[in-house]
């Protein structure tokens, strides 16, 4: 998996972008710090579907793999989907079913 990761405690905030392998699920992505809206790119590789997942479980689930995930509203979709969690979770991920695709998260 590839990444592009920016962290800038200088007022710009969070931006994360990963490559994911199709057949594959990335790494928890935590947001828990975040104090607003996070938003979540779904880009799907050609003919290939992204799912976005998010948990509100604890960091201590999650690194046990024993958190909850919920699939976002949209699901897995198979083109270019933009949507915003509202309400504070803890982690979200990306899924790639059928083709390689990309996850971005910003706050």
């Amino acid at each position: 998996m590839s990444n592009f990761f920016r962290q800038n405690f200088g007022g710009v905030g969070f931006e994360y972008s990963e490559t994911i392998t199709v057949g594959s699920t990335t790494s928890p992505i935590y947001v828990w710090d975040a104090r607003g809206p996070v938003t979540l790119a779904a880009l799907p590789g050609g003919g290939g579907t992204v799912n976005v997942q998010y948990t509100v479980s604890t960091v201590a689930d999650i690194d046990a793999a024993t958190a909850t995930w919920h699939d976002w509203p949209g699901g897995a979709v198979s083109a270019d989907t933009v949507d915003a969690i509202l309400v504070p979770v803890t982690a979200v991920r990306g899924v790639a079913a059928t083709a390689d695709g990309v996850i971005e998260v910003r706050y």
